[in-house]
């Protein structure tokens, strides 16, 4: 079997291995994501610590360059010069009172250039730490302290732990609400603070400088830039909360509460990666978190920050499953471009076998052929042809083949309209039908339709001809009897519409005698007739009427058949006005009520044709109404494709569906009273000659509703007369 083919159950096998492989694929992965999530998400925390572990090394060395600036400055070393040295010279009291100004200048400089700087504080030993110097930030403006105002700080826990200090090291406080007095300001706002130890000259301390910075651009800098599911906590020492995600529990300890990191979480290892996971004791949610310690070494005891960055465990979750359920998807997709790719390899493995089964069944259909099937090149030289052309042309096929089908078949001038025909062809037309008249091999002549096509490759290229030829000498034979038949058919119609017409004439004449020997001979016995006779008398009259009409009728109806229409667009208001004029008495006498619009579409018909039908159709509504309600009758247009259509509406007694072909036509009566059953014979003529239709609905009891329809001008003219 060609290797192109492919068996149902191979196709089936070929699904399943790729279901299979999509599969495993996507166990495999998902075994893979998680462990590759928690990797990735426990980078992305360390990432976020280390980052934030360099934004504070990187503010307290600017600390620390600020306090041995200001440290190093003459002034603070002059006066503790004038204090431990001069105390009692007046002179080294005016000294002292440059060195403090000086110093306040320095510091005020200072305080201005470095926004985040809240106080700068020269504070002595003596008087119970009072301070010398005291520089305060207060609503963005750095001012001098007076005297009168500065405090004694020998309380404060920040003062004993900064002369503990060792020559050249720094002090770094807590990082805590800013208090004045002993009392946490209001409104409240963090702060931390530097200091270094000043000697004076037997190497005792004497005071020192401190820095009080505002810790706000801090923690804000910490929490910024944060992803998207990361938070930040900022522990002491103690684990209390400097930074929390929750402002409101950010330095709660201030304020009494006592919630640190170790009461609120339980922390342990997740079992993916070993990345560490806290869980909230009172509300369960769970976090991976990262930490990092920031040293501060200016103390003998511990003295240290904790950063921890966390993220929601739930948020990795959400994460790790919308990974799979994209892997979830491009797997499908996979599996779905997979199979579709073997679906088309088993399609076109079909095809192939298909057009292996086509040619032969192409090849069994040539030769079972009763039509002489004929193939050549683009030039006409025959590549092929079927038992049945050898059968029909008396030619064998290998007598013929290369030889030229114009040649062979056609000789004379019906080669050269043959040789047209292929040139036709060969231009791009796809097939011709014509019928002449071949030769046998014998010379016999055969009567033949022939069909000629141009055969194509795939890319539309023209490869060829093909001709099917069909003995036709029996459908000539039988096409001539025909013709002579309608010829015989059309000619007796003739005679019957002429014998109609002169008999609808001719009787007229002696109608007319009748009726008028009738009612002179009523007018002259008047007086001794009685009502019996009279009555007979009545009836004559009465039916030589009917007679007239009828004989009117048909001659009318007869002028129909035999002459043609002269067709113009008609105004259908003006018409159905002067019809309705014309049946005014009938009208009046029924007391019918005519419903038609302000405008109707104009229609392309004989107007006097025309006219008859409105007045046949309304004059049945009239004839044939019901006895308990007065008529009614709707006249209106619409456009219905490419006809005009005028509906006719009434409420009459209506029409049985099986009657309804019958009464169009010729002495078709419902109703025996009135009537001479050629109105709608007419109707049916007129619309014929106008190559359009009538159209009729209508149930017992329910009126009718007559629809002529007539072609548009346009439409007439295309179709042709």
């Amino acid at each position: 079997m060609n290797p192109l083919f492919l068996t149902k159950k191979a196709f089936s096998i070929a699904v399943a291995l790729c279901l299979l492989l999509c599969v495993t694929t996507l166990f495999i992965f998902n075994k893979n994501i998680e462990k590759q999530m928690y990797a990735e998400a426990g980078l992305s925390l360390l990432t976020q610590s280390n980052i934030r572990h360099a934004m504070l090394e990187k503010n307290f060395k600017q600390a620390q360059r600020d306090i041995r600036f200001l440290h190093a400055t003459p002034p603070v070393k002059a006066i503790m010069l004038e204090k431990t040295s001069r105390p009692h010279s007046s002179d080294a009291e005016s000294d002292y009172d440059i060195w403090v100004h000086r110093l306040q200048t320095i510091f005020l400089a200072y305080a201005k250039n470095h926004p985040s700087i809240a106080q700068i504080r020269f504070i002595g030993i003596a008087d119970n730490g009072k301070e010398l110097v005291r520089i305060t930030r207060h609503e963005g403006q750095a001012a001098i302290t007076q005297e009168e105002q500065l405090q004694e700080k020998e309380h404060r826990g920040y003062f004993q732990n900064v002369l503990q200090l060792q020559p050249n090291q720094v002090y770094w406080s807590d990082i805590e609400l800013n208090r004045e007095h002993g009392t946490i300001e209001t409104p409240p706002w963090p702060t931390y603070r530097a200091a270094q130890v000043v000697y004076d000259t037997k190497n005792e301390p004497f005071g020192f400088v401190i820095i009080n910075y505002y810790a706000r651009p801090l923690i804000e800098l910490l929490q910024s830039n944060m992803e998207t599911g990361f938070s930040l906590f900022l522990l002491d020492q103690s684990g209390r909360y400097i930074i929390h995600p929750d402002d409101n529990k950010s330095f709660a300890y201030e304020f009494g509460d006592s919630s640190t990191w170790h009461k609120d979480f339980r922390t342990s290892t997740t079992d993916v990666s070993r990345v560490m996971l806290a869980e909230s004791k009172q509300q369960g949610v769970k976090y991976l978190y990262s930490e990092t310690r920031f040293q501060l070494s200016d103390r003998t005891k511990k003295h240290e920050l904790r950063l921890i960055t966390t993220m929601d465990h739930s948020f990795l979750k959400k994460r790790i499953q919308q990974l799979k359920m994209t892997a979830i998807l491009i797997i499908l997709s996979l599996y779905a471009i997979l199979t579709l790719m073997i679906y088309l390899y088993w399609l076109l493995g079909q095809k192939s076998l298909a057009e292996l089964h086509s040619r032969a069944n192409y090849e069994a259909l040539i030769r079972g052929s009763g039509d002489a099937i004929i193939s050549t090149d683009l030039q006409g030289n025959i590549d092929s042809w079927n038992h049945s052309a050898a059968a029909m042309l008396g030619f064998d096929e290998q007598c013929v083949r290369q030889q030229n089908l114009v040649q062979i078949l056609f000789p004379g001038e019906d080669g050269q309209i043959m040789n047209a025909i292929f040139e036709k062809l060969r231009g791009g037309a796809d097939s011709t039908n014509f019928e002449t008249v071949i030769k046998h091999s014998s010379g016999t002549a055969i009567n033949a339709s022939i069909t000629v096509s141009l055969i194509k490759a795939k890319d539309s290229q023209p490869i060829g001809l093909a001709a099917i030829i069909r003995n036709v000498n029996e459908s000539v034979a039988l096409q001539k009897s025909l013709e002579e038949s309608n010829e015989q058919f059309s000619a007796k119609n003739k005679e019957m519409e002429q014998f109609i017409y002169t008999v609808s004439h001719d009787l007229k004449s002696p109608l007319v005698t009748i009726s008028g020997f009738a009612s002179r001979l009523a007018e002259a016995l008047k007086d001794i007739l009685d009502e019996k006779q009279k009555h007979q008398f009545e009836r004559i009259q009465m039916n030589v009427d009917h007679m007239g009409h009828l004989l009117n009728d048909l001659l009318q109806l007869s002028r129909m058949v035999q002459t043609g229409l002269e067709k113009q667009d008609i105004n259908t208001i003006h018409v159905l006005r002067n019809v309705l004029q014309n049946m005014e008495s009938e009208i009046t006498r029924s007391q019918a009520n005519i419903i038609f619009p302000d405008t109707l579409h104009p229609i392309y018909a004989n107007e006097s044709a025309f006219s008859q039908c409105l007045q046949n159709i309304i004059g049945n509504a009239i004839k044939f109404r019901n006895t308990d309600t007065l008529p009614c009758i709707e006249l209106s247009t619409r456009k219905v494709g490419q006809n005009t259509v005028i509906d006719i509406k009434d409420n009459g007694l209506g029409i049985e569906e099986k009657y309804q072909q019958r009464i169009f036509n010729v002495f078709e009566r419902l109703n025996a009273t009135e009537g001479t059953g050629v109105g709608l014979a007419i109707v049916k003529s007129v619309m014929e000659k106008h190559n359009g239709r009538v159209a009729l609905q209508s149930s017992l009891g329910n009126g009718s509703t007559f629809s002529l329809f007539f072609p548009n001008q346009e439409t007439i003219q295309a179709k042709g007369p």
